[in-house]
């Protein structure tokens, strides 16, 4: 599980797009997401470095989320 900070992720439309990118790449993970906190964490088995390129050429800023 990777939790990443989006930068400029500012609406649930953001989120969906998101979403949509990682899932055309890996249809079973999950992505839940906090439009507020804007963070997502993304269960999937595939590399981490390869789901925050996905999430960038979406067009986000994504960096790796510190741990709690």
């Amino acid at each position: 599980m990777y939790k990443f900070k989006i930068g400029n992720m500012n609406c649930k439309s953001c989120l969906h797009n998101i979403e949509d990118a990682i899932k055309g790449f890996d249809p079973k993970s999950t992505i839940p997401g906090d439009v507020v906190e804007k963070t997502v964490t993304v269960q999937s088995q595939q590399d981490i470095e390869k789901i925050r390129n996905i999430i960038v050429d979406a067009g986000y800023a994504a960096e790796k989320a510190k741990e709690e």
